[in-house]
């Protein structure tokens, strides 16, 4: 495998993984969010104002 045909697939993987590793954080600052909306729900419904 000479240089240029190395250096696109290594580039292709590490592609790949940067899009699997921003899609991680993504779901996780969703999650992250959606606990955080529960948690106001609570707080919210045991000091009514």
């Amino acid at each position: 495998m000479d240089d240029k045909s190395f250096l696109m697939v290594f580039g292709a993987w590490t592609n790949q993984t940067m899009i699997a590793d921003i899609a991680e954080t993504g779901a996780m600052f969703y999650r992250k969010r959606r606990i955080m909306e529960k948690v106001k729900e609570i707080e919210k419904a045991e000091n009514p104002a």
